[in-house]
């Protein structure tokens, strides 16, 4: 099973460019529109703002996460010696991807 869809790092450029979303060297895969302010809804604004924010960094470690659960799930069938191995690998690389996505 192969991820088809576009290679390479994907990097969250929220708040870095004038064009917000989700890029790789080759160009943007997706655009996300940053809140619009209203005088008066500040509390509403930020709160909006943290929800893009966040849904950008959970689609930039797509790739990453997809990339984990397909390791997890292949080395769930492991019965050889080299499980703890594969386990830990699997965990190490679940664990990186959750943390690009959350912080």
């Amino acid at each position: 099973m192969e991820f088809k869809g576009t290679k390479g790092e994907w990097v969250n450029t929220f708040g870095l460019f004038k064009e917000q979303g989700v890029r790789t060297k080759s160009g943007f895969i997706c655009f996300l529109t940053k809140p619009s302010y209203y005088q008066g809804q500040d509390n509403r604004y930020e709160q909006e703002l943290l929800e893009h924010k966040s849904n950008a960094k959970l689609i930039a470690a797509a790739p990453e996460l997809l990339e984990a659960l397909i390791m997890m799930k292949d080395n769930f069938f492991i019965t050889s010696t080299h499980y703890e191995v594969a386990q830990e690998a699997s965990m190490d690389k679940a664990i990186a991807a959750i943390n690009k996505a959350l912080k």
